[in-house]
């Protein structure tokens, strides 16, 4: 089922422009699917209340639709007549009181249970690599007990894991233009992120698979010091980075886990990736490199 994709957004074998709704749709990577969707599907916005503003600019859409994934029952009705259901619901930043478990797992099983009622053909869910199994880190476990959830459900089925988008690391560029990149561990472990332009056109293409797990990276597999070191060189600035030993993120982690479950959950993520290996399939074409470039055109590098 674990498979290497390739970007081609072709939908062999189904029905001309398949209705999608699209739940997530005003996220970082929601607001690239519409377009790589729109191709050839009629894709629905399933936005929370509010957060329709982003998407009405598009004009790619053939409708809206407006829900809390995490309320059952505003959700009702709300998958009748789709061909599929593609989800990228997820915590990015923590707010609202929710945790990983009421939103990455629990607002994803509302929606699979009412796209189950409704009788849609296919559900996709965008989850990260890693999440094949438990995890101590609160975001990625609750993505594994939902795909566990998903595979075992009456609906035909989508995975995709991606190993990380080039905006996540947004951060490692700040650091590197306010003059110091902070790390945990030896900045040897890598990852393979991708531009989240490339992963939505490898999204659109996989909806013609059958219950089939995707990971999913861009075109380069890097590690944490040379990440940080392409940041510098974006910035213009002189590289110094400053790797902490792994017992500073597992004191810290035990110390905030008490106090601060979305500190916990966030920081406990960071660590995870920066000291361990989250590589994928290198699948994108646009390199970080290139992404660094165009984000400093759009947003100059502070002094």
């Amino acid at each position: 089922m674990d498979g290497k994709p390739t970007i081609d957004p072709a939908v062999s074998g189904r029905d001309p422009n398949p209705s999608v709704l699209l739940a997530g749709a005003s996220g970082t990577l929601g607001r690239k699917l519409v377009p790589a969707l729109a191709t050839n599907h009629e894709v629905t916005a399933l936005v929370r209340p509010g957060s329709e503003a982003p998407l009405e600019a598009l004009g790619q859409l053939a409708g809206m639709r407006s829900a809390q994934v995490t309320d059952p029952d505003s959700l009702v009705g709300i998958c009748d007549g789709f061909d599929a259901v593609v989800t990228t619901v997820g915590i990015t930043r923590q707010r609202d009181g929710l945790t990983y478990e009421d939103v990455d797992f629990q607002a994803n099983l509302n929606l699979l249970r009412e796209a189950e009622r409704a009788g849609v053909g296919k559900f996709l869910y965008v989850s990260v690599v890693g999440a094949d199994k438990p995890s101590r880190v609160p975001g990625i476990n609750a993505k594994h007990w939902f795909e566990q959830a998903l595979q075992a459900s009456s609906i035909d089925w989508v995975i995709v894991r991606p190993s990380g988008f080039f905006t996540d690391l947004l951060e490692v560029l700040a650091m590197a233009q306010r003059g110091t990149v902070f790390q945990f561990g030896d900045g040897n472990n890598v990852i393979t992120p991708i531009d989240v332009a490339d992963l939505a056109t490898v999204i659109s293409g996989l909806l013609a698979e059958s219950r089939h797990i995707a990971t999913v990276g861009g075109p380069e597999t890097l590690t944490w010091n040379e990440i940080a070191r392409r940041c510098f060189t974006a910035a213009e600035k002189r590289e110094r980075v400053v790797h902490l030993p792994k017992w500073i993120l597992n004191a810290s982690l035990q110390a905030m886990r008490p106090f601060s479950k979305s500190r916990y959950g966030a920081f406990s993520f960071v660590g995870h990736v920066q000291t361990g290996d989250t590589s994928a399939p290198e699948v994108g074409t646009r390199t970080f490199d290139e992404f660094l470039a165009d984000h400093i055109k759009q947003a100059p590098v502070r002094a």
